[in-house]
């Protein structure tokens, strides 16, 4: 008699036992529709870059080129912007994203332009013209924005105008001290 008990007893463990189980994996197992998007984190949006300004001349000892090694590397997935100081337009500075072309008086061209690796920018002078004058390679200042790819593909971000960079309130750009890469710049 004790042994069709124990039979029983163990028979009922094992039942619940796999009772047990199949709950648990059926639980596991299960899917639904995704939830809502939950608030945002405590940055509320805010997306961080850097920028940095720079001022230089281009010359045939630098190459018409001017070097700059970032700080750290910047990732793979940022973008790098380069503005070009241009003008006063009435008491109000003119930028201009690079790259840019200057047709001379002697049908030659100027083109400045840039390229960039997570490492360094090169911001440099080319053309067709075999004399420059000290306008065209004199006391350049240079602003570089480094954002978010994110950023940039935002519908009101037009990265031709510098102000929707550096005066984006949904932008945190951390500013570096003005770099002189050799020139006799007066203030601009």
């Amino acid at each position: 008699m004790k042994t069709v008990k124990f039979i029983q007893h163990i028979s009922f463990r094992n039942i619940a036992a796999l009772f047990l189980i199949s709950i648990a994996a059926s639980l596991t197992s299960c899917e639904g529709e995704i939830g809502p998007m939950g608030p945002p984190g405590e940055d509320g949006g805010l997306y961080y870059g850097t920028s940095y300004e720079l001022t230089g001349d281009f010359t045939a000892e630098n190459g018409y080129s001017l070097f700059f090694d970032f700080p750290e590397p910047i990732y793979e997935s940022d973008v790098v912007l380069v503005y070009m100081f241009w003008e006063q337009d009435n008491g109000l500075n003119v930028w201009r994203l690079l790259p840019q072309t200057i047709f001379l008086d002697n049908n030659g061209l100027i083109y400045y332009n840039f390229d960039y690796t997570i490492q360094d920018v090169k911001v440099f002078m080319e053309g067709t013209s075999d004399v420059w004058v000290s306008g065209d390679t004199d006391n350049h200042y240079i602003k570089i924005a480094v954002v978010p790819a994110d950023f940039i593909a935002q519908k009101s971000v037009d990265v031709n105008v510098i102000s929707t960079i550096i005066d984006a309130p949904n932008l945190k750009l951390k500013n570096f001290d003005t770099i002189d890469l050799g020139t006799d710049l007066e203030e601009k």
